[in-house]
């Protein structure tokens, strides 16, 4: 499957890192133990709103002697690998998965760190401003899609509601192009390129609350928090009212025109994955690094998750080779299975360093006022402010992951005793934010309207 050497730098990588959990330890074993010729079945491609399945388990605590048991089922299915590994890397795990018995209270969690989110005091205040004590169900939240929502033909349905034509001309000037030309006639492959994508989505975004305040103008007057994924974060701040649409639009311009140059430097992508209780995706990530390192000779490989999409879904990101490593061995991580995003780069990772400075450099020459509700940060999951942090937090997004998981639980995590939600609208083209809330929290997606675009 590939080399010896490179399995010892996948355990040695283990040995630093995570010496403290037992269960992950086991998991190394029998990776480095298998065989090198074994050969692993070609991934398959699964789609989001129907393959994906939530299993609302964050932590669970576990006992040593629960431990004891689980091992030794996993070593009786796999009996025939375990002569297989040397008996050094098997003796100094022995050694290590007996000093973490010493710790008899560990925690095991998600090897993708899903409540990466602020400390419970600071939740428990962002939560008492977002959802004040009154009746959810007469507020709501407003959501705005991300690159990968557009489609061809996408605008059609918003032109007779007034303004929707003037606000696609506008956008025509800004950018030199016709946009609505793009979004309703194509060609798709001008389309899905970033360069067009980007404005393209943002702009029909904006349009869709046109269609909103038309149709349901108490539904955008009862908003108490918004929040948009990736790109979308920039409808969410005009829709708040913190930037102009004009100048929204002039920072989404030079952000796409720099994350399309990042993406030609370096070939890269992005990966959807879909795990299981215990999928080893951090292990799967470094040893996707270490073989880029050892068996391509890059040398700073990059290698991360992108995206939290909801629990056991994640996105991935980073040199093709390491996505291509993870796809291939997926079985060995415990992921089920992986499904390519057509994208031209490695977005919210290191790959995009380059587009940093230009964004930055947009974003200053815009004016920033101070947002009628809540704006919930994709690199924070916390609050977006006018304040001395906002201009680095909101370039940040282009090199950090995208904690969408994490921002819906902040908006939608109740009290046992509350079952009341908000309604919640997605303004934009296409269903995906509906389609993470249904898999979150299927009570709160009662509540949920998509803006036909």
């Amino acid at each position: 499957m590939f080399p010896l050497l490179l399995r010892d730098s996948i355990f040695s990588l283990a040995h630093r890192q995570l010496l403290t959990d037992a269960r992950f330890l086991n998991s190394v074993r029998m990776f480095c133990s298998k065989k090198t010729d074994e050969q692993t079945s070609p991934s398959s491609s699964v789609d989001i709103a129907s393959d994906a399945s939530y299993v609302p388990r964050r932590h669970r605590k576990r006992q040593t002697d629960s431990f004891h048991s689980t091992h030794s089922r996993s070593v009786a299915r796999t009996s025939d690998y375990e002569n297989q590994g040397t008996l050094q890397v098997k003796g100094m795990l022995d050694d290590m998965i007996i000093n973490s018995d010493k710790d008899k209270g560990f925690v095991e969690t998600f090897s993708s760190d899903v409540d990466d989110n602020q400390k419970s005091k600071e939740h428990e205040k962002h939560s008492q401003i977002i959802r004040p004590e009154i009746d959810p169900e007469t507020k709501s939240f407003t959501f705005f899609p991300g690159q990968g929502s557009q489609f061809v033909g996408m605008g059609k349905q918003l032109l007779p509601f007034p303004g929707v034509k003037g606000l696609y001309d506008h956008a025509s000037e800004i950018l030199k192009y016709d946009l609505l030309k793009l979004c309703l006639y194509g060609p798709k492959s001008e389309l899905d390129k970033t360069i067009h994508c980007q404005p393209a989505v943002f702009v029909t975004s904006v349009a869709a609350f046109e269609r909103l305040k038309e149709e349901n103008f108490q539904g955008i007057e009862n908003t108490v928090a918004t929040a948009g994924y990736s790109v979308g974060e920039f409808a969410a701040m005009v829709f708040a009212g913190m930037m102009s649409f004009e100048d929204a639009l002039s920072v989404v311009k030079v952000r796409a025109q720099a994350m399309q140059r990042a993406s030609e430097e370096t070939p890269s992508g992005m990966m959807t994955v879909f795990c299981f209780w215990g999928t080893k995706l951090n292990l799967a990530t470094e040893a996707a690094k270490q073989y880029c390192k050892e068996q391509h000779h890059i040398e700073d490989p990059v290698c991360r998750i992108a995206s939290y999409l909801f629990p056991e879904v994640k996105v991935i990101a980073g040199h093709e080779e390491a996505l291509d490593f993870i796809e291939k061995n997926k079985k060995d991580f415990g992921i089920r299975s992986c499904k390519r995003i057509p994208v031209s780069g490695a977005f919210h990772t290191p790959l995009m360093d380059s587009a940093r400075k230009p964004v930055s450099n947009a974003l200053r020459r815009i004016e920033i006022h101070r947002p009628k509700f809540p704006i919930l940060s994709n690199v924070t999951s916390n609050r977006l402010q006018n304040n001395a942090n906002f201009h680095k937090t909101v370039v940040n997004q282009l090199v950090r992951p995208v904690k969408w998981e994490q921002i819906m639980s902040t908006l939608f995590t109740r009290d046992k005793n509350k079952s009341a939600f908000p309604y919640t609208y997605e303004c934009g083209p296409g269903n995906q934010l509906g389609i993470f809330l249904d898999k979150m929290n299927n009570k709160a997606f009662k509540n949920y309207r998509n803006i036909q675009v």
